[in-house]
């Protein structure tokens, strides 16, 4: 879990029933034409944290347990390193690589340990975005194109959680 103090920025979200009801709604208007808008969910005052720990409880998953700032910041410069090599060598060297992991259980184990522990670990990048105030208001959106969205927080995360768990990314017993 990312620490608390990383997390405070605002999320910008928006459910995606949403988002494509303003990209069709751009498409069958002469004034969407040439324009770019910002499209977001009805909350501003949604953080990182909140998003992270409303997504985890309605997935079933234990409450997140925070990480501390200097454990965080050294995880993230110790990955870093790791996210580099492992790019280069799949660059160079992915036929072998995937050669070795079908064919060697070990290999296989160390380099799904190696993935997930790469995933897991937020980049420098994503915990400055993490810690972004900056709200995106999609206002020229309402007044132009007549943007609605109707999907708030909480009904967002429930409808995400239930296609996570339908397409099995997810395998968990609801809450």
């Amino acid at each position: 879990m990312l620490p608390r103090e990383y997390c405070g920025g605002i999320a910008n979200l928006v459910y995606v029933d949403d988002l494509v009801s303003a990209v069709i709604r751009a498409l069958y208007t002469t004034t969407g034409v040439n324009e770019a808008y910002n499209i977001n969910g009805p909350s501003t005052d949604i953080t990182w944290n909140l998003y992270f720990d409303t997504l985890n409880a309605a997935l079933g998953f234990p409450p997140l347990q925070p990480q501390g700032k200097g454990s965080a910041r050294f995880s993230s410069a110790i990955m870093q390193p790791v996210r580099n090599t492992a790019k280069w060598m799949l660059k160079r060297w992915q036929e072998p690589i995937l050669h070795l992991y079908k064919k060697s259980a070990i290999a296989k184990l160390l380099m799904n340990r190696a993935e997930r522990m790469i995933r897991q670990t937020p980049t420098v990048a994503e915990y400055a975005l993490y810690s972004r105030t900056d709200f995106y208001p999609a206002t020229k959106a309402v007044e132009q194109l007549g943007y609605r969205p109707r999907f708030d927080l909480k009904r967002g995360i429930e409808m995400s959680a239930g296609w996570l768990r339908h397409h099995r990314y997810v395998i968990t017993e609801p809450v």
